[in-house]
Order: C-alpha cells, then structure tokens, then sequence
C-alpha cells in the first residue's frame, strides 16, 4: 500500500487547534533533519563574494530614500542613531510602529495595520530603520523604488552570546544553574524542543510567541530566512538550494551589508553609496550589553559544544562569513582613496570621542571645528551633538509626530495580531 505524506502546511490547515500545528511543524523540522551532516560554506554553496559588487558610482547629490534592516544584538542601535539623525536634520519621513509596539510588526513580517507615518504631508516615507522581517515584496509597496537597502552582521557566536543573554533563553528553558549558556550547548535539541512548545509558558508571555526562539540563525530570521516559525512558511535551515538562493537575493539586493567588527569601515562605505557628508556618519557607540558569558571566547569553550553551536547555526555563519568577505570586496574595489578616507574619519571619530566624553560633558552650547579636509568641509560638534548622537532617536521623531497639526490617521493597535 502506498503511503501519503502530506506536507507539514497542509497538515497545519486542517488541525483543528493552534497548538497542533505548530507541535506537527516542530516534528516535521527534527524527523527531517539530514542523516549526514552537510556543513554549510561559501565554497559548497558554489558562492561567489564579488557577486553584485560593483564600485560605487561618483555622485554630488545625496540619497534620502534607504531600508535598513535592523538586526538584533549586532550594534544595530549605534547604526540606527546614524539613520535617525539623518532624517531628523533633514525633516525626512520615517516608517514608525504603531503606538503601544516597539517593532514593525517583528518576528512577523509587517502589515499596514503595524505601522504608521512620521509626517502628514502625504509625500511618502524616506526611511524605514526599525525592527522588522525583511520581506522585498512587502516592503517595495510601501518605500519608494529609488531607495537603497542595507543591514548589519555580527561574528555569529559573539551576537548569540548577546541574544542568550538578551532574550533571556536561559529563562525560557528553564535552566537554573551557574552556567546556563554551557548547559544549553550541551543539548541544544533538548532546551529547544522546550523552548518552542506551545505550552511553554514563559514563551507564551512574551510578543514573540511560541514556536520562536532566539537560538538558532537570528540574523538570518531578520532577513527574511525561511526557518518555519511563520504560519504557512516551511523551515528551510536544512535546504542548502533554497539557502544558496536566498543569500544570492540578499547579494544582489542589498548595496552594503555593514560588519559590526569593521563598523568605521562600514561607515565609510554608507557614506559613499548614499552621498552623505562625513558629519552624517559620526556615531557613538549606544546599548552595550554587560553579562556574565560576553568574555568566553570560542576557543574556550569545550570543541563539542561549539560543534553543537555550528551545526546548530550554519546559516548565520555561512551569511556573516559570505558578507564580511563581501566587505573586503567592495573596499578592494573603491581604489586607494577609500584608504586615504578611512585615516580621516578615523582620525575625525578620535577628535569626536575626546569631546564628547569629556567629563564633565561639554554643554550644549559647546563647540569644537572638524577641518575641512579632501574628504569634508570643515564643520563643527557641539556638545549638543553629543547627546544627539548619545540617545535614542526614536522618541524624538514621535514627538514630532505627535505635534503635527495634521494628524496622520494612525492604525490603533491590535493585541490579537501577533508581533513586538
């Protein structure tokens, strides 16, 4: 007799609750993991770094329209500050949650009742920086065509220290030792069956839901991955055609993928693909994380948890191992300027911080001059500044929104749609 296997999507559709979907997808995952291990690389995924990269071209008039994909724990508070200030200065529109929401709509990707506009004067949004899924699709029918897209990337085992410890899986799997992140790697499928089940209660008081964890590829779930956790959506992880084509998308989508670990580097490109000035990209480093397990190391850790890490995260490392050496690419091809460019705003960043973190802080009304250099007309940092480039923007833009005379209709918020 021939036996039907119906797809684990088909199967959530005709449960009758909930709760047996996403027990029905969470089997399907593990009874369908590989039988050998196929360790993910750039080279047997057949990836080529210079894919989509080109110099940038040589432009006068600057960029306003741009998506930045805000990954978790990656520095990615510090790189929005930059986005923020741009757009404050400049009176641009911004994509904002809606209120009582910290995110658009994140884990889930956005919908038009999770969002709102910055300004009412119909003229459409500029710049789209908070937390989401990113979702092309969904968001080219809600940015104009021209804008450009870039997110950042962190050294996977350090940003999983950070999201351990951020969102608290220890807590969520109910571990209650002294060593919780060692005594997660020790049996990953273990903590992760508990964690993702249904009637895990610590998941359920949480926005993101069962069914989600911060264990596995979280840099990868950011942008857009396939992991299963989505109603509808079929976990990918083990898929390495689906995974070659994925990373191929974001390749020839995204015109910079920031590294954390070379952030000035970062930055110096940003400068250069949106036409910005040098002063747009000054930052200060903003929501450093202190916790117990920031200074273990990799090559402190026991080899067969770190093995258990790998294969449990191939995709975040395969993704960050692909872009950093994109980066290198596109510095490569940016000539022996872009070096001589990176000295100055190195040099420039140097100046800032030992102003800014002047104790006592300088006043508002306090300046130092920047001098014009090859690279910048020569402008000045107040100790305004500072605390602009300190904090966070956010509320800012809010309270610009909320003393607008023409009221944006803005969507109320909807408990029963999932999302933070």
């Amino acid at each position: 007799m021939k036996v039907v296997r119906l797809h684990p999507i088909v199967l959530c559709r005709v449960a009758v609750f909930p709760v047996v979907c996403l027990l029905i997808r969470f089997a399907f995952y593990f009874l369908n993991m590989p039988k050998e291990e196929t360790i993910l690389s750039i080279e047997n995924l057949a990836l080529d770094v210079s894919y989509g990269v080109e110099p940038y071209p040589t432009c006068t008039v600057e960029r306003r329209n741009v998506v930045f994909i805000k990954n978790h724990k990656c520095g990615s508070d510090t790189a929005t500050n930059v986005f923020h200030r741009f757009g404050l200065d400049r009176g641009l529109s911004f994509v904002l949650a809606v209120p009582g929401r910290m995110t658009l709509n994140w884990p889930y990707v956005i919908e038009p009742r999770t969002y709102r506009a910055s300004k009412a004067d119909g003229g459409g949004f500029n710049i789209m920086c908070e937390h989401q899924i990113y979702n092309e699709r969904i968001i080219s029918a809600i940015m104009p065509f021209n804008n450009e897209y870039t997110t950042i990337l962190r050294e996977p085992f350090s940003r999983f220290k950070s999201a351990f410890n951020f969102f608290r899986l220890e807590w969520r799997a109910d571990i209650h030792n002294t060593k919780p992140m060692l005594t997660y790697l020790e049996d990953i499928l273990r903590y992760e069956i508990h964690i993702r089940s249904p009637s895990n209660t610590q998941s359920k008081k949480s926005c993101m839901g069962p069914g989600w964890t911060a264990g596995q590829n979280g840099m990868s779930l950011d942008l857009g991955f396939d992991n299963g956790f989505q109603l509808d959506v079929l976990d990918q992880t083990n898929n390495v055609t689906y995974i070659r084509q994925w990373l191929q998308k974001l390749q020839k989508r995204f015109g910079l993928v920031m590294i954390m670990e070379h952030f000035e580097e970062s930055l110096v490109l940003l400068r250069r693909l949106m036409c910005w000035r040098l002063q747009d990209v000054l930052y200060l480093v903003r929501n450093v994380g202190h916790y117990k397990d920031k200074s273990t190391q990799s090559d402190t850790i026991n080899m067969k948890l770190m093995d258990n890490y790998r294969r449990f995260n191939q995709v975040d490392i395969v993704l960050y191992d692909l872009f950093n050496k994109t980066l290198w690419r596109r510095i490569e091809l940016e000539g022996p300027g872009y070096a001589d460019e990176l000295r100055q705003f190195k040099g420039v960043m140097e100046k800032v911080r030992e102003f800014c973190y002047t104790v006592p802080p300088p006043s508002n009304d306090t300046q130092m001059v920047i001098p014009k250099s090859d690279w910048n007309e020569a402008f000045p940092v107040t100790g305004f500044y500072c605390l602009r480039m300190a904090n966070r923007l956010y509320n800012d833009i809010t309270y610009i929104y909320q003393k607008n005379p023409k009221k944006v209709p803005v969507p109320r918020r909807h408990d029963k749609v999932p999302g933070c």
